[in-house]
């Protein structure tokens, strides 16, 4: 119990940081409160995974499974397209996808009905994440879920209670609190034990893909050391991924492209694949994701 209290304290902390250095003038941080521990330790109850879709495809979604969820509200006042905040989410699930082996699973409930202007938003940021529009508000009348958008995101543990509130993308303090309780870490940890000689995007959500359908992705890396880099080998995870450099011999401060080739196999639902790529000077190698969606349509 004294546990969880102390837990509660530094959520609380960081709602009301965020409230009073971004709505001081228009948050009731009693009301703050009140939704935090009225949400905290909630076990939810999931919706019927045939409403989940990726970019107007239904797909069969059950995270119930998973290590780890996190589900993100958005409610129906002002303006829907900004709340979304779709870019910023992408690279948020890529990051998390690359420091852990864990199952991470994402939804994003809008509670508005579906229209063309928001289906179009959501085809030109290229978001690849379940998305479940839900005008009838049907998953917050389900689990109880007061309305507040300082609390409508959570992270939810393997048993479905919900572990942390918070938005990590608006939050970075929130952002640390989830990466911790994920991976029993601090951020600042995990930064410090990545790889420091390279920089570059090291996971990419390649989106919708068919049975043998064939996908290619490019990371663009940089040597940001002052020695010349050799790539040694690049070792895929499976058969069906592919890697090959654009360079071997890496000069420093310059560029080079790891271009990577996928052929999911035929097993219908969510994906992930990797490859890594080793350099003789560096001991531990660097490790890319690659994700996706495998459907049958």
């Amino acid at each position: 119990m004294e546990t969880k209290h102390t837990i509660q304290e530094y959520y609380l902390i960081l709602i009301f940081t965020f409230a009073l250095i971004f709505h001081s003038c228009q948050i009731n941080n009693s009301d703050i409160k009140e939704s935090v521990l009225f949400t905290l330790d909630k076990e939810i109850k999931w919706v019927d995974s045939s409403i989940w879709e990726i970019l107007d495809v239904p797909i069969q979604y059950d995270m119930s499974n998973s290590d780890f969820k996190i589900i993100t509200v958005v409610d129906s006042s002002d303006c829907i397209s900004c709340k979304m905040k779709l870019e910023a989410w992408n690279l948020l699930i890529n990051e998390f996808k690359q420091i852990t082996d864990l199952d991470i699973s994402f939804g994003m409930i809008i509670e508005h009905e579906k229209t063309k202007t928001l289906s179009a938003a959501l085809h030109s940021r290229h978001f690849y994440l379940p998305v479940f529009f839900d005008p009838s508000t049907s998953f917050r009348l389900a689990n109880d879920i007061k309305n507040s958008s300082e609390t409508n995101t959570f992270l939810i543990n393997s048993d479905d209670r919900i572990i942390a509130i918070g938005n990590p993308i608006i939050n970075p303090k929130v952002k640390k609190l989830y990466f911790s309780l994920i991976t029993n870490r601090q951020l600042d940890t995990f930064n410090r034990l990545s790889n420091p000689f390279i920089e570059g995007e090291k996971s990419k959500n390649i989106g919708l893909v068919k049975p043998a359908q064939e996908k290619k992705v490019i990371f663009t890396i940089k040597n940001i050391t002052n020695d010349t880099l050799n790539v040694e080998d690049i070792v895929p995870s499976c058969d069906c991924v592919v890697g090959m450099c654009s360079n071997k011999i890496i000069a420093p401060y310059t560029e080079f492209d790891l271009s990577v080739s996928i052929t999911p196999d035929s097993i219908n639902g969510f994906f992930s694949r990797s490859i890594d790529l080793f350099f003789n000077e560096i001991e531990i190698p660097t490790k890319f994701i690659i994700h996706g969606y495998n459907t049958q349509f």
